[in-house]
């Protein structure tokens, strides 16, 4: 075999194995409305009230990160997060127990008694068991918030 058969055969078996962890990932990761669900579902079983989620989406790179637009709970005077940015941490993806580097949150209105009217439950803050990081999110951003009586 010649020298330019054997590169073009080893950029063959390098493109096909590229394409095919490329379709493990894709099939793999939720799509955004599977994530949007999985979410809303979430969200009203830790907090104990409906929730909606206008979109989300999720990004690999160039870091995992998970974007949600207008959030908001169904309550007479309602908890509104204009967009959540979540950067979590890579190595925490595969454990199936993600944790954040980052969570921004950005254009939000928390009336104090929506707020109150919230409970979180089991699972929100249980206690480390050992073996990784305890902190779940290392940095926590609030831009344009308003916080109302």
């Amino acid at each position: 075999m010649k020298h330019g058969q054997k590169w073009a055969l080893g950029l063959g078996i390098a493109g096909a194995v590229l394409v095919a962890a490329w379709l493990a990932v894709a099939w793999w990761l939720p799509t955004d409305e599977e994530l949007a669900a999985r979410l809303t579902a979430e969200a009203e079983s830790r907090l104990g009230v409906k929730v909606t989620i206008g979109s989300a989406h999720w990004a690999l790179l160039p870091r995992p990160t998970v974007v949600l637009n207008d959030i908001r709970s169904r309550q007479a005077q309602p908890v509104v997060i204009g967009q959540l940015t979540a950067h979590v941490k890579a190595r925490t993806l595969l454990d199936g127990k993600p944790a954040f580097e980052r969570i921004a949150i950005d254009d939000a209105v928390f009336p104090r008694n929506s707020v109150r009217a919230l409970r979180g439950t089991a699972g929100a803050s249980e206690p480390d068991t050992g073996g990784g990081d305890s902190v779940l999110v290392e940095r926590f951003e609030l831009r344009n918030t308003t916080w109302i009586s």
